[in-house]
């Protein structure tokens, strides 16, 4: 295809390339004579357009909200046209060791064990759009370690005993304020506020902060500068790999020496010597099966610093249009392959 128009709105029209020829490209299907695709679109908008069978498909891979995605998932006549896959995002909880008290490793542990994951999940729509996360490391890449560095209790809902102890062992027994930083819409917001909630419990008093999706990755959350003069102890982000294997999932969160000043994934800021020569270690190794161990031993690290709460895994509720044809869900771009997509 080629660029037809761009619209003040940030909608692009795509029409077929004329030289373009299915004898000479055997993998894209170019179906349809024309594409419209609209940008910028919030997440609430979006799913109303699907529902109302406005649009086609959502090519973000994000999939719908809670709301809209119960309203699809009750009606027989848009439950049919569901798909529901693991996305590979885990939503987290970063914790800067540049913002007190978070320099305190038990401050940090006191969070994790203080989390209701149970209560994110269903805030976020139950089993339909998430896993529980225990690990920095999503359930599709080979070699997932099935383990769980800090237990979250009965039934998921958090170890509030254990968390008492690790505020004791910080010198905060009856809890401590703290500002946490999320987007301001979706399911980051949704999942920032079942958080506050839950560490509520064990007097770790939350103030939220919401931010413009537009800009939290690129100037908030994402730069350590505006994370230690906002004062954000405790971070709601996510991460995706962007192309699935445990070295591009893993070292953009871990690796110090990836951190940037802007649109910096490694909200934790994590690095230093034991954690950067495992990474090595795991980079240099050849064997696949060795490899795999070592780059679990990565993930151990990293957790043991507790700087990173992982709290759920994405599930996507893609609605397709009932005119939608030859659409499946492409693990590596977590949501449809466009390239095949048709309409009838």
């Amino acid at each position: 295809y080629r660029v037809a128009t761009v619209g003040k709105d940030g909608t692009v029209a795509f029409e077929r390339n004329p030289r373009w020829s299915a004898a000479l490209d055997p993998v894209r299907s170019a179906l349809p004579d024309r594409v419209r695709l609209k940008t910028n679109v919030l997440p609430a908008e979006r799913d109303r357009q699907l529902l109302a069978g406005e649009a086609d498909a959502d090519v973000t891979g994000s999939g719908l909200q809670p709301e809209a995605a119960a309203t699809a998932l009750a009606d027989p006549a848009l439950a049919g046209r569901v798909d529901d896959p693991a996305t590979g995002t885990v939503r987290f909880v970063a914790m800067p060791a540049g913002v007190a008290p978070f320099a305190d490793v038990h401050c940090r542990r006191a969070v994790q064990y203080a989390i209701d994951k149970a209560a994110v999940k269903e805030a976020l729509g139950g089993t339909y759009a998430a896993s529980l996360a225990t690990t920095l490391w999503p359930r599709g890449l080979p070699g997932y370690p099935a383990t769980a560095p800090y237990p979250a209790g009965e039934g998921n809902h958090g170890d509030l005993p254990a968390a008492r102890t690790e505020l004791a062992r910080c010198s905060r027994p009856g809890g401590f304020p703290v500002t946490l930083g999320t987007v301001n819409d979706g399911r980051g917001k949704v999942a920032a506020d079942a958080v506050a909630r839950s560490l509520g419990r064990v007097g770790i008093r939350v103030t939220v902060r919401e931010f413009p999706r537009a800009t939290f990755l690129s100037a908030v959350a994402g730069s350590p500068t505006a994370v230690r003069k906002g004062g954000l102890g405790l971070v709601v982000g996510e991460w995706a790999a962007d192309f699935p294997s445990p070295y591009a999932f893993l070292v953009p969160l871990a690796d110090g020496r990836s951190i940037r000043p802007a649109a910096n994934p490694n909200v934790a800021e994590l690095g230093g010597g034991d954690l950067e020569s495992a990474i090595d270690e795991a980079a240099a190794t050849l064997d696949p099966v060795q490899a795999t161990a070592a780059w679990r031993d990565v993930a151990a690290t990293a957790m043991r610093t507790a700087a990173y709460a992982p709290l759920v895994e994405d599930r996507a509720v893609l609605l397709g249009s009932s005119r939608l044809r030859n659409a499946y869900v492409q693990p590596a771009f977590r949501g449809y392959d466009i390239v095949s997509l048709g309409v009838e």
